[in-house]
């Protein structure tokens, strides 16, 4: 099986749009360890 090329890189995910979550989505099944921060203002 061949290596994933993100293994080893961290991303941070500050994004609130789609478009943001969909990029870290991929980057993530490329293996990337995405870390997922989210207003605490917002949401439920």
């Amino acid at each position: 099986m061949r290596s994933k090329p993100l293994a080893g890189v961290q991303v941070l995910d500050l994004t609130r749009l789609l478009p943001g979550p969909m990029c870290t989505l991929h980057l993530a099944d490329m293996r990337a360890d995405v870390i997922k921060r989210e207003d605490p203002q917002v949401g439920g």
